[in-house]
């Protein structure tokens, strides 16, 4: 994810199961001059956003349910594009993906209704990803 400065829109994910989780409490602190102030500890919900490393199922049936996703060699699992593309835009922007291999951010994107700009200079991979983006519709 690319961008010129902060980020307009985040979207951060949050499905990491916390350790603890609480509704938040109050207590006090004592301050150097002997006096106390009432603290409030935060909320923390059953779930926290992901962290930097995220997982996935990789492999034949986990990828991709369009077959022509495994004409290339190396595929892109589309729930991480998916996941990127749900954080980091709204309905309606516009993604760019400069090496598009399979058309995985273009099926993801017009799935979670964004729109997409993809380049490559391959006719193969493009004639591909028409392919793929036209099977995503027909089924």
């Amino acid at each position: 994810m690319f961008t010129k400065c902060v980020p307009k829109t985040i979207h951060l994910i949050k499905d990491r199961k916390n350790k603890k989780s609480r509704n938040g409490d109050n207590g006090t602190i004592r301050l150097v001059n002997g006096t106390f102030i009432k603290m409030e500890k935060g909320i923390f919900g059953e779930y926290g956003r992901r962290t930097i490393v995220w997982e996935y199922s990789v492999g034949k049936g986990h990828n991709s349910k369009n077959p022509e996703a495994f004409e290339l060699p190396a595929i892109f699992p589309e729930d991480l594009a998916k996941d990127h593309i749900l954080s980091w835009s709204n309905p309606n922007d516009i993604g760019y993906d400069c090496f598009m291999g399979s058309g995985t951010t273009a099926k993801i994107a017009l799935l979670t209704n964004r729109k997409y700009i993809e380049s490559k200079i391959a006719p193969f991979y493009c004639d591909l990803a028409d392919k793929r983006l036209l099977n995503t519709y027909i089924k």
